[in-house]
Protein backbone atom coordinates (compact mmCIF):
# COMPACT_ATOMS: atom_id res chain seq x y z
CA UNK A 1 0.00 0.00 0.00
CA UNK A 2 1.66 3.40 -0.59
CA UNK A 3 1.28 6.65 0.90
CA UNK A 4 -1.81 8.03 -1.21
CA UNK A 5 -3.96 4.84 -0.76
CA UNK A 6 -3.43 4.87 3.10
CA UNK A 7 -4.05 8.72 2.91
CA UNK A 8 -7.62 8.08 1.69
CA UNK A 9 -10.97 7.99 4.07
CA UNK A 10 -12.21 4.79 4.58
CA UNK A 11 -15.55 5.90 3.73
CA UNK A 12 -17.10 2.46 5.34
CA UNK A 13 -15.30 2.54 8.40
CA UNK A 14 -16.38 5.87 9.47
CA UNK A 15 -19.64 5.04 8.18
CA UNK A 16 -19.56 2.23 10.98
CA UNK A 17 -18.11 4.31 13.41
CA UNK A 18 -21.08 7.03 13.16
CA UNK A 19 -23.77 4.90 13.32
CA UNK A 20 -22.52 2.57 16.38
CA UNK A 21 -21.87 5.84 18.02
CA UNK A 22 -25.64 7.49 17.40
CA UNK A 23 -26.76 3.47 19.18
CA UNK A 24 -24.61 4.79 22.20
CA UNK A 25 -20.94 5.37 23.15
CA UNK A 26 -18.75 2.87 24.64
CA UNK A 27 -18.02 2.87 28.74
CA UNK A 28 -14.47 4.79 27.88
CA UNK A 29 -16.96 7.99 27.08
CA UNK A 30 -19.65 7.44 29.34
CA UNK A 31 -18.56 11.27 31.10
CA UNK A 32 -19.75 12.34 27.87
CA UNK A 33 -23.20 11.33 28.07
CA UNK A 34 -24.26 15.33 29.34
CA UNK A 35 -22.81 16.36 25.98
CA UNK A 36 -25.17 13.78 24.14
CA UNK A 37 -26.78 16.45 22.15
CA UNK A 38 -22.75 17.67 20.48
CA UNK A 39 -22.26 14.21 20.13
CA UNK A 40 -25.56 13.20 17.93
CA UNK A 41 -24.71 16.80 15.75
CA UNK A 42 -21.65 15.35 14.95
CA UNK A 43 -22.46 12.08 14.21
CA UNK A 44 -25.12 13.11 11.90
CA UNK A 45 -23.05 15.64 10.05
CA UNK A 46 -19.90 13.20 9.69
CA UNK A 47 -22.96 10.73 8.06
CA UNK A 48 -24.21 13.69 6.18
CA UNK A 49 -20.71 14.89 5.03
CA UNK A 50 -19.65 10.81 4.18
CA UNK A 51 -23.29 10.79 2.24
CA UNK A 52 -24.77 7.96 4.60
CA UNK A 53 -28.01 9.85 5.85
CA UNK A 54 -29.86 7.19 4.32
CA UNK A 55 -28.56 4.46 6.22
CA UNK A 56 -29.82 5.61 9.65
CA UNK A 57 -32.73 3.44 10.65
CA UNK A 58 -36.11 5.23 10.47
CA UNK A 59 -36.33 4.43 13.74
CA UNK A 60 -33.29 5.83 15.09
CA UNK A 61 -33.80 9.36 12.96
CA UNK A 62 -37.22 9.21 15.02
CA UNK A 63 -35.65 8.47 18.56
CA UNK A 64 -32.99 11.31 17.41
CA UNK A 65 -35.34 14.10 16.41
CA UNK A 66 -38.20 13.34 19.53
CA UNK A 67 -34.51 13.39 21.84
CA UNK A 68 -33.98 17.09 20.41
CA UNK A 69 -37.38 17.43 20.89
CA UNK A 70 -37.39 17.07 24.40
CA UNK A 71 -34.53 19.33 25.25
CA UNK A 72 -36.49 22.22 23.88
CA UNK A 73 -38.52 24.57 26.50
CA UNK A 74 -42.09 25.49 25.09
CA UNK A 75 -44.04 28.54 25.64
CA UNK A 76 -46.37 27.53 28.10
CA UNK A 77 -43.68 26.45 29.74
CA UNK A 78 -42.22 29.84 30.42
CA UNK A 79 -43.94 32.56 33.00
CA UNK A 80 -43.90 35.75 31.30
CA UNK A 81 -41.66 37.44 34.11
CA UNK A 82 -38.82 34.34 33.95
CA UNK A 83 -39.39 33.35 36.78
CA UNK A 84 -40.86 29.58 37.55
CA UNK A 85 -39.59 28.67 34.21
CA UNK A 86 -39.92 24.64 34.00
CA UNK A 87 -36.53 23.99 32.03
CA UNK A 88 -37.86 20.11 30.58
CA UNK A 89 -34.94 18.26 29.72
CA UNK A 90 -31.98 19.80 32.12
Amino acid sequence: MDVVQQKEVQRELHVKYFLRSLKGLPGVFSSLQTNRLMILYFCVNALDVLNALDQIPKSRKVEIIDFIYSLQIAKEQVSHGGENAELEGA
